[in-house]
């Protein structure tokens, strides 16, 4: 955001400077970044000095929808304001994918899809788009589509580890080839990734090594983590992974320990707010469930659902249901986490046979 805030100082009439900035802006907060009432504020307000210059502008309009769908996440509005644009220039291709991530969360899957494969049919380089597109495949059990737009993807960006990434859930998703998905890391981890590409790839491994029963070769993954912990996000989830692998080594006192540490870090975070992001914290409730906090467990997990359920948001929305079955089935509750995982297979979702097989 930096240089589009010295832009917007030389020149207080540039509209796409101020959108690009609103953008940066609204990009920034979604991510993670910084959440702060004075990061949502600033992007608000140079997406509504853009429409002020220019509410034709195509840039403005997407501003204005950036911010609607990364800060407020009100979609309805987020579609208006991309619907202009789009009216405006048909062939937009970053106003199409935005229109296409958007339908993702109203439940609009196949208009998503649809939208989605425009955009990289008009720019095939946009790796964003791409590994988007199969992500949105694989949520609809498209697995021949995934595959083949994830496969060109890493012809086109052999260096780029989303790519691999998307590949490697996808193998998991359509057959639980768990052996191809490490393969897949491998591949990525030979084209020296960033530290945060790196330790993007060793959780990935840490979780494919879970489901192969390597709990050894789960830790070593966890202990290889070169971020800092420097946020309560990366913090939250450091912890509960390595209670979760401790407790798979039957080390009760090393994964009670981890989780109460993980507990407080999510408790901050749902304190935060934290869920209106791009992202969600780990389960409360998966982890009052290692502690022996079976009603607390339900009751937090219960909670996550109804704080973000699939009719808010039927792309993120799925992911506390997952985890109320996963409580469930670790308190007991069989049949209600049965009836839960029926619904998650009836939708578009993470959730597939063969991911059940494995896991």
């Amino acid at each position: 955001a930096t240089l589009f805030e010295k832009a917007v100082t030389l020149d207080t009439t540039f509209v796409s400077d101020y959108a690009q900035l609103a953008m940066s802006h609204a990009l920034t907060y979604w991510f993670g970044i910084d959440k702060s009432d004075k990061r949502s504020d600033k992007a608000r307000l140079a997406a509504v000095r853009a429409m002020n210059l220019d509410s034709s502008n195509v840039l403005a309009r997407t501003a204005m929808g950036y911010y609607y769908y990364h800060i407020e996440r009100d979609f309805t509005r987020a579609l208006t304001e991309l619907e202009s644009a789009r009216r405006a220039n048909p062939n937009n291709a970053d106003v199409l994918a935005c229109i296409g991530y958007v339908k993702r969360r109203t439940g609009e899957w196949e208009e998503a899809y649809r939208y989605q494969k425009q955009a990289l049919e008009l720019d095939p380089l946009s790796s964003v788009t791409r590994t988007n597109l199969v992500e949105t495949a694989r949520f609809m059990r498209k697995f021949e589509d995934a595959d083949r737009i994830g496969a060109r993807g890493l012809e086109l960006f052999p260096e780029g580890v989303d790519h691999y990434v998307m590949m490697a859930m996808n193998l998991i998703a359509k057959d639980g080839d768990v052996d191809g998905a490490l393969r897949l890391m491998d591949s990525a981890s030979s084209h020296a990734p960033s530290p945060s590409d790196k330790d993007a790839l060793l959780r990935l491994r840490w979780f494919f090594y879970l489901m192969q029963r390597r709990y050894e070769d789960a830790l070593a993954a966890i202990l290889g983590y070169s971020r800092t912990l420097a946020t309560a996000e990366d913090s939250a989830d450091y912890w509960t992974e390595l209670a979760d692998t401790y407790y798979l080594l039957g080390d009760s006192l090393q994964s009670y320990a981890c989780y109460d540490t993980a507990r407080i870090y999510i408790e901050v975070l749902n304190a935060q707010g934290s869920a209106v992001g791009g992202f969600l914290p780990p389960s409360l409730g998966l982890v009052y469930s290692r502690l022996g906090e079976r009603e607390k467990a339900i009751e937090a997990a219960r909670r996550d659902t109804a704080q973000l359920s699939v009719s808010d948001d039927a792309y993120l929305g799925t992911e506390p249901l997952i985890d109320l079955a996963t409580t469930y089935v670790r308190v007991g509750e069989f049949d209600k986490a049965l009836d839960i995982v029926d619904t998650l297979l009836s939708i578009p979702s993470n959730l597939t046979p063969a991911f059940l097989r494995v896991l």
